[in-house]
C-alpha cells in the first residue's frame, strides 16, 4: 500500500502503541485485498460486543487496547450486548455473565465510543449520507448503510472496524469502489406475496436471495418497500449470503441517481414455492416460551404498529435505549405496557444467553434471528409473521 508520511508514522509507533496495532491490522487487510491506499472514514460501528460472541479472548483484547491508550478518532457506536444493562437481573441473566459484559462496555466507553448497544446506529444518530465512506461491522447495519443510505462500507470484522475507529482510516477496496457497486443479478418476486406493511415476507425473500446468490449485488424488481421492510430484506440477505449491497429501482438512492447500475442480464423469479421452502427451513417448532421481536432493533414505526395490535402472548421487543428514552414515545410505550409487551434495551435475542435464562424456544419474525438463535442461543425457534406469533 502507498502510505502518506503521517500514516507511516502511525504504523511505526510514533503515534502510540494502540494506533500502531490498529494500523498493522488495516495494512494487513489492505495487502490481502490489494488496496492501493487508505481513505478517511466519517464514522465506525463496532460488532463483537456481546460476551456471548466475543468470549474471554474478545474481552482481553479490548481491555488490552485500552491499556495501550486506544481512543476513537471518529464518531463510533457499538453493537448490542448480551443483556439489558439496567434490567439484567429482572430478565434472569446470570451475574457472572453480566460482570464480564459490563467490563466490555466500560472498555469501549473509555475509548470514547458511544455505548448505544444497538444494531441500528442509523436510527439513533450515526447516519452517514450518500457517498460517505464509513467502517461498519454488523451485517444488517452494513447492508442498510450501503443500500438504503447509499454510504460506502465493506463488511468489516470487529478488529478492523475498531482499527478504523482508532485511526479514522480504511483500505480503499471492495464496496468503496464504483466498479464493485454494480448490480449483478435481478430478482423478480411475485408482488402478491408482499401485501401490507409487514416485514416477514421481505425477511424470507432476503434470506432466499442471500442463500442462492451469496456475495452478489441483487437488484430487486416489482417491489416498493418501506424502510422497515428494507431493513428486514437486507438483514436476511446479509445473514445467508454475506450480501452488503442491493439496489431497488426508483427506491434506493444509487438506483435513483444512476439507473444503469441496475442493468444485468442475469434474472430469476421468486414465487410461492421458494417462499414456503425458506419458511419451512427456518421454522423449527410450533411452540414458543416467549415472543421476541426486534432483529434488527425495532423502529418507532414498528412499535407504533405493534401498539395497535391485539397481543395475547408475552412479548419482548428489543429496541435501542436511546429510543426507549424518547419522550415523544411515552404514549405508545404505555399502550405496549398494557398489552404485556416488555421493552428490552442494549441487547437482542441473537446475542442473549437465552438457554442460561431458562428458555428452550422463542417465537420470532426475523430470518436473521431464525438462523442465528439456534446456533448462538441453543434454543429452538418458531418463525412466523408477527400477527401469528402474538395470538
Amino acid at each position: 500500500m502507498n502510505l502518506t508520511k503521517v500514516q507511516e508514522k502511525m504504523l511505526s509507533g510514533e503515534k502510540g502503541e494502540a494506533v500502531q496495532k490498529a494500523m498493522e491490522i488495516l495494512v494487513g487487510l489492505g495487502d490481502i485485498y490489494e488496496a492501493e491506499k487508505f481513505i478517511p472514514v466519517k464514522s465506525a460501528h463496532l460488532s463483537g460486543i456481546s460476551i456471548k460472541t466475543a468470549g474471554n479472548a474478545g474481552l482481553n483484547f479490548i481491555e488490552e487496547m485500552v491499556e495501550m491508550g486506544a481512543g476513537v478518532s471518529v464518531p463510533t457506536t457499538i453493537n448490542p450486548a448480551a443483556l439489558d444493562l439496567q434490567n439484567w437481573e429482572e430478565l434472569g441473566v446470570p451475574e457472572e455473565i453480566s460482570k464480564k459484559q459490563i467490563r466490555i462496555i466500560e472498555a469501549y466507553r473509555k475509548m470514547g465510543a458511544d455505548p448505544v448497544c444497538s444494531c441500528v446506529p442509523y436510527l439513533i444518530g450515526n447516519e452517514p449520507s450518500l457517498g460517505q465512506h464509513v467502517a461498519w461491522s454488523e451485517s444488517s447495519a452494513v447492508v442498510y448503510a450501503n443500500s438504503v443510505l447509499g454510504a460506502r462500507t465493506n463488511r468489516e470484522g470487529a478488529p478492523s472496524a475498531l482499527a478504523s475507529a482508532v485511526t479514522g482510516l480504511t483500505p480503499d477496496y471492495g464496496y468503496h469502489l464504483d466498479e464493485n457497486r454494480l448490480g449483478s443479478v435481478k430478482i423478480r418476486p411475485d408482488p402478491g406475496l408482499f401485501k401490507g406493511e409487514g416485514t416477514f415476507s421481505y425477511s424470507v425473500l432476503g434470506y432466499w436471495v442471500g442463500d442462492n446468490f451469496p456475495g452478489s449485488v441483487p437488484v430487486i424488481e416489482n417491489l416498493h418497500p418501506n424502510l422497515e421492510q428494507q431493513r428486514a430484506l437486507g438483514a436476511g440477505m446479509a445473514t445467508s449470503g454475506a450480501i452488503a449491497l442491493y439496489h431497488i429501482p426508483r427506491v434506493t438512492p444509487e438506483a435513483k441517481e444512476n439507473p444503469e447500475i441496475c442493468e444485468t442480464n442475469n434474472e430469476v423469479s421468486f414465487e410461492t414455492e421458494e417462499f414456503n421452502e425458506i419458511r419451512s427451513e427456518l421454522d423449527q417448532t410450533s411452540e414458543a416460551d416467549i415472543i421476541c421481536l426486534g432483529c434488527p432493533h425495532a423502529s418507532r414505526e414498528e412499535l407504533r404498529r405493534l401498539s395497535q395490535m391485539n397481543v395475547e402472548k408475552e412479548v419482548w421487543v428489543h429496541i435501542p435505549r436511546k429510543l426507549r428514552e424518547d419522550s415523544d414515545m411515552k404514549e405508545i410505550y404505555q399502550r405496549l405496557k398494557e398489552k404485556n409487551v416488555k421493552l428490552v434495551c442494549d441487547t437482542c435475542m441473537v446475542v442473549s444467553p437465552l438457554s442460561e435464562m431458562g428458555y428452550s424456544s422463542i417465537g420470532i419474525n426475523s430470518a436473521k434471528a431464525a438462523y442465528y438463535v439456534p446456533l448462538l442461543g441453543d434454543v429452538k425457534v418458531h418463525f412466523a409473521p408477527i400477527e401469528e406469533l402474538i395470538r
